[in-house]
């Protein structure tokens, strides 16, 4: 699941309902991207990092599995 993308989402009171209709896709098949069952392509993804200008693509996109990995190798 793409959490920080969810949480900015939340933070400008965006819905997924309202998010799909800008993609040009479902709110079912955006849920199902948000949650990692299926992939964002370049369109979608590009048209999210222009409506979130401040956060970078590996803030947005960054899965708690990649944060994990992340982290075990930092320590050690």
């Amino acid at each position: 699941m793409y959490c920080n993308l969810k949480m900015e989402m939340l933070r400008r009171k965006m819905s997924v309902e309202a998010l799909a209709e800008i993609l040009k896709i479902t709110p079912s098949l955006l849920r199902r991207k948000i949650t990692g069952f299926t992939e964002f392509n370049l369109e979608e993804t590009e048209i999210i990092l222009r409506l979130f200008p401040h956060h970078s693509f590996d803030y947005l996109f960054q899965s708690p599995t990649r944060s994990i990995k992340n982290g075990l190798k930092q320590n050690y």
